[in-house]
């Protein structure tokens, strides 16, 4: 009985050999959404851009110090600047996407992270 229903419910998903085909995409597509709510400073999007950065600049030197046995300064610098050309890139993907909006205050929470990254995991008092 649950073979038969799991195909059924595949065959359902399946689409017509109708939307299968290429369809052309307006220049100018009116269906954009553009978002009106104002970049604020102090929001929940920039605590995850801060937790985000900050988490990976931890993650990306342990696993170059530790895992990879690298010397310094490699592991430093690929943890630093890979964790900034993440964050660059998904401000980019956003600027691409349906919202076309790219945050520079994202990226200056991105860019906080990466010091406070820095100072909690890689920096010796």
């Amino acid at each position: 009985m649950v073979p038969i229903l799991a195909l059924l419910l595949a065959c359902q998903a399946v689409p017509a050999a109708d939307s299968l085909r290429p369809q052309a995409r307006p220049l100018c597509d009116d269906r954009i959404v553009r978002s009106d709510e104002p970049d604020r400073w102090l929001a929940t999007d920039k605590f995850w851009h801060f937790s985000a950065s900050f988490a990976t600049v931890g993650a990306g030197y342990h696993l170059c110090a530790n895992r990879l046995s690298m010397a310094e300064p490699a592991p430093t610098g690929l943890a630093l600047a890979g964790t900034f050309t993440l964050g660059l890139t998904k401000e980019f993907c956003d600027l691409a996407g349906p919202t076309r909006h790219f945050s520079w205050k994202d990226l200056l929470a991105d860019l906080a992270g990466i010091g406070a990254g820095y100072l909690v995991f890689i920096r010796q008092f």
